[in-house]
């Protein structure tokens, strides 16, 4: 298997370093499809200057620069993971992974499951994901139910909102075709969602930021201000509010 990844990034930037970590062992090209302008209108023209340190510290292999060109900030999202497939495609990828730069993985799970793809070959893959808040100490309780894609192989697919799945995954990143559902013991994705250093960025750009637009500054004071064993509160189309447990996940 030659793995390519590519992230998808515009805030969160300082999650990415250590998400690279995780897998730059196992990937043979790594690039980032990134935007100085967000879906939502927002101008970041730092991330330039960002991009350009990952490549001197050769955390990345390459980078595409994206202008929204869509209303839906879902149709941008499913054109940029098209863009890092099809560089992952052209660098000779047989496998590929469309990341964003708050997705972790322990490094012996990700192992197992590129040996069980190789021998088995599974097209498409899924696992499911624990969500932290504020740090790495704190974990949603239960955990969210739902999927994230982790590997697929590259054929003549791309993604796209449309295709049908088996499991219920983010539509940016779907693909036609059965999925390998990988248990909790398998893989798990540690998804630091909310652990931010500007949480108002996070959900200021959110692709879903229109279920909770008039709620931004609450959610932000009420992270601001969280203190354990107070519950956490996400943004979403509903008032969120989870039980946490602690959490001592590493990923040295």
């Amino acid at each position: 298997m030659k793995l390519g990844v590519s992230y998808n990034i515009f805030s969160g930037l300082e999650l990415l370093e250590g998400s690279i970590k995780c897998i730059r062992p196992y990937a043979k090209h790594i690039n980032v499809c990134y935007q100085a302008i967000s879906n939502t209108g927002i101008s970041k023209p730092e991330i330039h200057e960002f991009v350009m340190w990952l490549h001197k510290k050769n955390l990345i292999d390459s980078n595409a620069f994206f202008t929204p060109i869509f209303n839906h900030p879902k149709d941008n999202e499913t054109y940029k993971r098209n863009i890092g497939l099809n560089v992952c495609r052209l660098s000779g990828c047989t496998h590929f992974m469309s990341m964003d730069s708050d997705e972790y993985y322990k490094g012996d799970q990700l192992e197992y499951v590129i040996n069980d793809i190789e021998k088995n070959g599974h097209i498409s893959s899924a696992c499911q994901m624990q969500t932290y808040y504020k740090s790495t100490k704190y974990a949603l309780d239960p955990p969210e139910d739902y999927y994230v894609p982790l590997i697929y192989k590259i054929d003549g697919r791309s993604f796209d909102q449309a295709a049908q799945t088996d499991v219920k995954v983010d539509p940016s990143r779907k693909m036609k075709g059965k999925m390998k559902k990988y248990n909790r013991s398998e893989i798990e994705m540690h998804h630091l969602s909310y652990v931010r250093d500007d949480i108002r960025d996070k959900l200021r750009n959110a692709s879903a930021s229109v279920n909770f637009m008039d709620r931004v500054e609450y959610i932000s004071k009420y992270y601001d201000e969280w203190k354990w064993p107070m519950p956490a509160y996400l943004g979403g189309k509903q008032k969120r509010i989870h039980k946490l447990k602690l959490s001592d996940i590493t990923f040295q």
